[in-house]
């Protein structure tokens, strides 16, 4: 047990209560009870299994269930591979990613950042490990691409968005352009232009998100992360989310949002914020979603806003009580959407809102 969770722990086992936790330590109180509950995994933990995994440095890890280990220097995750089925090499590949992205340590957060302010970072269909001929589709586009464009528009963002204390980076879905190294959709089973080894792909798509994420930690003081699955990806966007949970597991700066569900709805002051990768449903329907299923947030709130992808170019308008918009993409097109004749423009936007008077201003940097 590493020496914050054991005051987080200790600080509960007086107060029982996490509001009371996170006033006393001046943290979020989601980040007292994340930490609260990993001090829980580890006491949970068999004593010789421990013992174990202390004497023998973990040797024979097929002897070992999965589970934690914990230590004043480090919180490690061990699986047994016996135990995860028919997915080890892509287990492994998301570890060997993570591996090679620098550790992740608590850091200074910026100061005179604004507590009133949230801006959201829109990351929709980028699409990584599509790969476009440009003698065919007028550009190319491949995975040094998208990584490299990604990097400098956000580069560019950074530096005009306001100072807001909390920010979310919000993954619309579509990240991946393949859901795994059969190269075809998973619903309708179309052939899919690929660039490289799927096992390539996520290696460099986690390593741009975690480039993205410690920017955006220069910048703002709360950083939060929410993954949706897209058409494309239903399956490899959960890794990814999953993968980054793993990364900033002790990081209280940065919050991994699991959301196995296709929306994700929150509230920030007189705000709500709502999104989906926008498939197979009608931004009327989803409009009729958020108000019945979010219906609490809905009735506290007076700004709404839903945001979608998917269709690659930027359309609005309000529904009821609620803002929908869908946004534009930093992908270029592939062959199949230059054949059907779709055009649009590439850039990437940061929406940023007031906690009483809603949206106050969107930077937005653009790409020829």
């Amino acid at each position: 047990m590493t020496p914050r969770q054991k005051e987080i722990y200790d600080l509960y086992q007086q107060y029982q209560n996490f509001s009371e936790v996170a006033r006393l330590l001046n943290i979020d109180k989601t980040v007292a009870r994340r930490t609260y509950r990993r001090a829980e995994q580890y006491l949970d933990t068999d004593s010789g299994i421990k013992s174990a995994m202390t004497d023998t440095g973990l040797s024979d890890i097929n002897k070992v269930h999965s589970g934690w280990l914990k230590t004043d220097e480090a919180s490690l995750y061990f699986v047994n591979p016996k135990e995860e089925g028919g997915v080890d090499n892509l287990i492994d590949t998301f570890k060997e990613a993570l591996k090679d992205c620098p550790t992740s340590l608590p850091t200074a957060a910026p100061e005179g950042t604004n507590a009133d302010l949230l801006t959201r970072y829109i990351l929709t269909d980028l699409h990584f490990g599509m790969r476009a001929w440009g003698k065919e589709s007028g550009e190319d586009y491949d995975l040094e691409i998208a990584a490299n464009r990604l990097k400098e528009t956000l580069s560019t963002l950074v530096e005009t968005t306001p100072d807001s204390k909390h920010c979310v980076v919000l993954n619309l879905g579509d990240m991946f352009h393949s859901n795994d190294h059969k190269n075809m959709t998973p619903g309708s089973g179309h052939i899919l232009d690929a660039d490289g080894r799927f096992s390539k792909v996520i290696y460099e798509t986690i390593q741009s998100v975690v480039a993205t994420i410690e920017t955006l930690k220069s910048k703002h003081e709360s950083i939060e992360y929410v993954g949706i699955s897209g058409n494309h990806d239903p399956d490899s966007n959960q890794f990814l989310t999953v993968a980054l949970m793993m990364r900033y597991q002790d990081d209280p700066r940065v919050d991994v949002i699991w959301n196995p569900a296709k929306m994700w709805c929150t509230t920030f002051g007189k705000n709500l914020l709502a999104a989906h990768h926008g498939d197979k449903v009608t931004p009327q329907r989803l409009a009729m979603q958020v108000a019945d299923e979010f219906s609490p947030g809905w009735g506290k709130t007076y700004w709404r806003y839903l945001d979608t992808g998917h269709i690659h170019h930027d359309s609005a308008k309000d529904i009821g009580g609620i803002f929908w918009e869908s946004h534009r993409t930093l992908a270029s097109r592939d062959a199949y959407a230059t054949g059907s004749a779709f055009t649009s423009r590439k850039t990437l936007k940061a929406i940023t809102v007031h906690r009483e008077k809603g949206e106050i201003v969107r930077n937005t940097v653009g790409v020829q």
